[in-house]
């Protein structure tokens, strides 16, 4: 059974023949439900759910199962906006899922471990969190394996829901996983989990420590007003970033993508600020929007400059260099094309597919 907000799961009972029962869920170290509000948690705050409850012992057969860790935060409600953390770097925001409980001894077989808890776990359809520079959101750690042929408990997800918004300029990470201890060690936990119909927007300073696993409905954000960089090898089904169907660049900042995909099939849009391409990106469909610009001397495939789009070769570092398009490049009506010129050298595109 469940137990009460930020307590330890309850222990499973022993047996003397039989199995022995599993430990109990850890409790949320917060819960709430509201509709249509702001919610702010700054300040140097800490939640941490309940650690699952150990799994009983038994003399004749299977030990119990450990409990899992409780969220840190469990969210219920619609259309909320969750601010973690403030601006000013000088206080800590850090919500953290229940460690899981250990599994039970078994004559025959010891039981699973328990697996932790997810940092914030939402019961919410149309909710956005914002997770600051100072916040900090993280699974619980799986408890440890038990012996040999056992395996740790998985660590708990970061953010776990469906339908929200995720901002994040701070700091997600998945749990860890419960420790080998004579078996084998247990599965790092994802950073995020995203159900469906769901957007990550990265700002500068996001650190995502784990997978953000998503669906086909979901999309990959690049915003905010500071600059940063994104390595577009992190993207693929066995990489860090996997699942998204759709990716977009917002908000005043310059992105820049560095590194190499060519095989991860993407569609961008760009629809504010500037984006960089300075890597290879050759399996993308990417479309420059209104009042945005593509820019950089890296590798693309398939560009359309939309109408009152700009493309703008060359980069930060590189001015008069060359963006290379392996697919056709399209210029609706009332794009723009920017080169940037000198006495001696001028900015270009290359473009090598064929119509």
């Amino acid at each position: 059974a469940a137990c009460a907000a930020g307590e330890a799961g309850c222990a499973g009972g022993s047996a003397n023949g039989g199995g022995a029962g599993g430990g109990g869920a850890g409790g949320a170290g917060a819960a709430t439900t509201f509709s249509g509000n702001l919610l702010s948690i700054t300040g140097s705050n800490t939640f941490r759910g309940g650690n699952g409850g150990a799994g009983g012992s038994s003399a004749g057969a299977y030990g119990g199962v450990g409990g899992s860790g409780g969220a840190g935060l469990a969210l219920g409600g619609s259309s909320t906006t969750l601010t973690l953390g403030d601006t000013t770097g000088l206080n800590a925001t850090t919500i953290t899922g229940g460690i899981g409980g250990q599994a039970g001894t078994g004559l025959l077989r010891n039981g699973v471990a328990g697996n932790g808890g997810s940092g914030i776990e939402l019961f919410t359809s149309g909710a956005t969190i914002i997770v600051n520079a100072n916040a900090i959101i993280a699974g619980g750690t799986g408890a440890a394996s038990l012996g040999a042929n056992n395996t740790g408990g998985t660590g708990g997800t970061g953010i776990f829901g469906s339908g929200l918004t995720i901002v994040n300029s701070g700091t997600i990470s998945g749990g860890a996983g419960g420790a080998a201890n004579g078996g084998h060690a247990g599965t790092f936990g994802n950073a995020v989990y995203l159900g469906g119909a769901s957007v990550l927007e990265l700002w500068a300073g996001s650190n995502i420590i784990g997978d953000a696993v998503a669906h086909s409905t979901d999309t990959l954000r690049l915003g905010g007003s500071g600059n940063a960089s994104f390595d577009v090898s992190q993207i693929g089904s066995a990489a860090q970033y996997q699942g998204f169907g759709q990716f977009a660049k917002t908000g005043s900042s310059t992105w820049t993508l560095t590194g190499t995909n060519t095989t991860t099939a993407m569609t961008w849009s760009v629809n504010q600020g500037t984006l960089e391409v300075d890597g290879t990106l050759t399996n993308a469909n990417l479309t420059v929007n209104s009042g945005s610009t593509l820019s950089g001397t890296g590798t693309l495939g398939d560009p359309t400059i939309a109408t009152g789009g700009t493309l703008a070769p060359g980069s930060t570092a590189n001015p008069y260099g060359t963006l290379t398009i392996t697919s056709p490049l399209i210029f609706q009506a009332g794009s723009f094309y920017n080169v940037n010129i000198s006495p001696s050298a001028n900015s270009s595109v290359d473009v090598t597919g064929a119509y």
